[in-house]
């Protein structure tokens, strides 16, 4: 089993009534394992656009933050992959164009860095069991041609994931933030 910790971080300190929420598995940062998946899908796609070495790790290292907590209608239920509201399955399929449905339990887990998660997001399917919860199947929402990433399946003790949801860690700041300096 994996462990879980779910955070909640102000934005910045310039905004410290924007919270943001995020995710430790097994206490690496999950956009830790994104930026490792999706090296080399933006390595290919940059060496096009003619950046440089330094440019595109800057870019791949923030790519993502966590969704904001005050758009989530229920954390909870959001995170046992019953999202409603502006990150329902119908609205996540409207908005990368899938018109045969997602699957069930498909979950937007990040934003974008640029605070509008619509932007550039990060999916996965949310599974649950009587005593587990997995994630898998995680995508980027505007690469479908990437595929499900190498991250995962994540497998959680349920009842330890569901108090992590309701009990987030609350951090001063975004345990990533020198991602966005």
């Amino acid at each position: 089993m994996h462990r879980f910790e779910f955070l909640s971080h102000s934005a910045s300190r310039e905004a410290p009534e924007y919270v943001l929420c995020g995710f430790r598995i097994d206490g690496v940062d999950l956009r830790t394992y994104v930026i490792e998946a999706t090296r080399e899908h933006w390595h290919r796609e940059h060496e096009a656009d003619g950046l440089g070495p330094a440019e595109r790790e800057r870019s791949l290292l923030a790519q993502h933050r966590g969704l904001p907590l005050s758009r989530l209608e229920d954390p909870v239920r959001h995170f046992l992959g019953e999202p409603a509201g502006d990150f329902s399955r119908a609205a996540v399929a409207e908005l990368i164009g899938d018109s045969t449905g997602l699957p069930p339990g498909t979950t937007p887990l990040l934003g974008c860095s640029c605070s509008v998660w619509e932007c550039w997001h990060l999916l996965g399917t949310v599974t649950l069991a009587p005593q587990t919860v997995t994630w898998s199947g995680l995508r980027e929402g505007r690469r479908p041609e990437w595929g499900d990433l190498a991250i995962g399946p994540f497998v959680f003790d349920r009842p330890s994931y569901e108090h992590a949801l309701a009990h987030p860690v609350r951090l001063m700041d975004d345990p990533s933030a020198h991602l966005y300096e």
